[in-house]
């Protein structure tokens, strides 16, 4: 869900580690400022975005099969996708959309993997959160504090000056962040690595990991907040 840059990096890599079944949400078209940092770059420019990443998968291997999707999901088709899907992948940058969402597969009750993605906003550091929903702890958590309040999301570690030195401003009140590929790649490769956890090992535990250019810290309970709204007691 998403095929941004981080979306288009993780679908290319699904694609060669085995997966065979893919669908892809993402209701935006690749313009020019896209072209730097998605995997795909500039390609057959213009159009959808996940209908150009389902082009791309099903060219790169003829055993895949990939539903595009030029939309952005909303509550009603994540209710349908989550009965048949193995594993969602989040790789959207709204916070908002993607508290709804998991509210959405807590109170239906998703028995799939689902797995938040997100670079912060200095595009320095990243997160990929873990989430059974049979298990506590959801991404709702991240946005919890002790007493149930609502606050901003506690996962970030970017302060507002580093995210201003990492900012590009045009001059004309638009901005971007000043960043390449390198946190698209780090991101990309724990995203596997927590993928191959699943499909290996007997996770009790719902997780956060937390990416900076240094090291990989994976958090296995310290996120969970017992009075979270959506997971919590």
């Amino acid at each position: 869900i998403g095929a941004g840059s981080l979306g288009s990096y993780v679908a290319s890599e699904l694609a060669k580690n085995g997966f065979k079944n893919i669908s892809i949400y993402d209701g935006d078209d690749l313009d020019s400022e896209n072209f730097m940092r998605w995997f795909y770059s500039g390609i057959l420019k213009r159009g959808n975005k996940a209908s150009k990443i389902g082009l791309y998968l099903e060219l790169m291997h003829p055993e895949m099969c990939v539903a595009t999707h030029d939309e952005h999901i909303d509550c009603a088709k994540l209710s349908e996708e989550m009965i048949s899907a193995d594993y969602i992948v989040f790789t959207i940058g709204s916070s908002d959309t993607q508290l709804r969402m998991n509210r959405v597969l807590r109170e239906k009750g998703c028995n799939a993997k689902v797995l938040f993605a997100w670079l912060e906003a200095g595009g320095e550091y990243s997160h990929v959160l873990r989430v059974d929903y049979n298990l506590p702890g959801c991404y709702e958590c991240l946005f919890t504090d002790d007493a149930g309040n609502m606050v901003s999301n506690q996962a970030n570690v970017a302060d507002d000056a580093v995210v201003e030195l990492n900012t590009i401003h045009n001059g004309c009140g638009a901005t971007r962040a000043a960043y390449g590929t390198a946190v698209l790649l780090r991101t990309t490769a724990v995203l596997l690595d927590v993928l191959k956890k699943e499909e290996n090992e007997n996770i009790e535990h719902n997780y956060i990991v937390n990416v900076s250019p240094n090291a990989v810290e994976y958090d296995y309970g310290s996120f969970i907040k017992e009075a979270c709204g959506c997971c919590g007691n």
